[in-house]
């Protein structure tokens, strides 16, 4: 414990907690005991180590708050290449439970993450949403731990089961409400109108929408050339599906005339032979045995 050998010379290490790093200027602290004697080296390690927690006591020290340790967070995955909107579905999460609280992460209960999903699923934020974002969270806190800012997520097995069918999830409009948000008067040349049409026959995000398209006129333009597109490939689909119906239909009658003629040459063979016995007329075929 607090040892570490190195060129057969054993050295003190103490890793500082996170509360103390900012106020010592490091993340732990190193020293060479000059002996390569194990029994002295623990000695040491064990005087040492009584000094620097005698050291941290002197000087208290608040835990760092959610927010701060937070911010590490952002920065330490912004190195590492995290794509921004990840990033941004982060901070969505995690400023939703520093509406419940801003403190230190050993100071949040289970009760702290309870009463997040409640708010969250009160919103009327779908499941789906909530599951999603405690899902970040419980990775912040995991690498939270990792960092040693805490010892445990309050936030374990804390996912809200789905019941909806697998089928059911993507489902977010049925026709009758879709049918509901057009009914309305809207004004033609409105991104209200033009967008939703421009997601049917794109299968485009909303944000992809409005980067693409700020412009009505623009709108209206790629949705006429999407028609166009949509009623093209309705022609050609209808086409396949006849060229395919009588591809099969031309060869259930091949296999129907193949399947008759099998037939009629069975019937003949069976009605020759029979009447062969019956007359006692010899065949050739009779006569080879076959």
């Amino acid at each position: 414990m607090y040892l570490c050998l190195r060129n057969n010379t054993y050295h003190f290490r103490f890793v500082i907690p996170p509360e103390y790093r900012e106020r010592f200027g490091k993340r732990e602290i190193r020293q060479t005991l000059h002996t390569g004697n194990k029994r002295e080296a623990q000695r040491q390690a064990i005087m040492l180590a009584a000094k620097v927690y005698s050291d941290l006591e002197e000087q208290p020290v608040s835990a760092p708050t959610l927010r701060k340790v937070f911010a590490s967070y952002i920065h330490e995955k912004q190195l590492q290449g995290l794509r921004s909107q990840t990033i941004h579905i982060k901070k969505v999460a995690i400023k939703r439970l520093l509406a419940i609280a801003d403190k230190g992460l050993s100071e949040y209960t289970r009760a702290d993450a309870k009463l997040f999903r409640t708010r969250v699923l009160a919103e009327g934020k779908a499941i789906g949403t909530f599951n999603n974002q405690c899902k970040h969270i419980n990775a912040f806190w995991h690498w939270a731990i990792a960092e040693g800012y805490t010892t445990s997520s309050p936030f374990e097995k804390l996912l809200v089961r789905d019941e909806r069918k697998p089928s059911e999830i993507g489902k977010v409009y049925s026709t009758h409400q879709l049918k509901q948000l057009f009914a309305g008067e809207l004004d033609k040349n409105t991104y209200k109108y033009l967008l939703p049409l421009l997601a049917l026959y794109t299968g485009a995000r909303l944000k992809e929408s409005i980067q693409e398209n700020e412009c009505g006129n623009e709108i209206r333009e790629l949705l006429k050339d999407y028609k166009i597109m949509a009623r093209k490939y309705d022609q050609a689909t209808d086409i396949f599906k006849q060229e395919a119906r009588a591809d099969l239909w031309d060869k259930l009658r091949l296999l129907i005339f193949r399947s008759a003629t099998a037939i009629a040459i069975g019937s003949i063979i069976l009605g020759v032979s029979y009447i062969s016995v019956r007359l006692q007329i010899p065949l050739p075929l009779l006569r080879t045995g076959i």
